[in-house]
């Protein structure tokens, strides 16, 4: 019987990590959009590590100085695997994501809209009973313009 009731614990501690750590890579995206329009990275701090938030505001400084923000869309994002350890797990995403860019003064669009075939390594690790984000490798990316989808 107490070995029923660990496995049975078990799979639910592993369900609830997983469906857990597939939230933080949603809010993550979304976070990413907002936060590159406004270059600020404050709201998604409660789900990144401070190391991953460097990253970020290095990359959306970049885009900034040069004078540009990216506008995108989350089309679809499906989960590969997970690997879930005590204080830490990963999860490979394929995702498909669709981008621009608009200088940020004029409002032009320098780049239009192209769609992106990610697959993406996220590590996570756990401070206290939350896991955080610590890192997002981008594993592979196909690059497709709007306009050659639709024909």
């Amino acid at each position: 019987m107490i070995t029923l009731f660990f496995i049975v614990s078990t799979v639910q501690a592993d369900e609830f990590d997983h469906v857990h750590l597939k939230g933080l890579v949603h809010l993550y995206s979304k976070g990413v959009i907002e936060a590159s329009k406004k270059d600020n990275i404050d709201y998604l701090k409660p789900i990144i590590t401070e190391k991953r938030g460097k990253k970020l505001f290095i990359w959306f400084k970049s885009w900034h100085e040069n004078n540009y923000f990216m506008d995108a869309r989350i089309k679809n994002i499906r989960f590969n695997s997970f690997d879930i350890k005590e204080s830490t797990a990963e999860v490979v995403t394929d995702e498909i994501w669709d981008y621009r860019y608009i200088q940020i003064v004029t409002k032009e669009v320098s780049q239009p809209w192209t769609r992106v075939f990610y697959t993406i390594h996220y590590k996570f690790v756990k401070e206290g009973k939350s896991w955080k984000i610590d890192d997002a490798l981008i594993l592979s990316e196909k690059q497709t313009p709007l306009e050659k989808l639709r024909k």
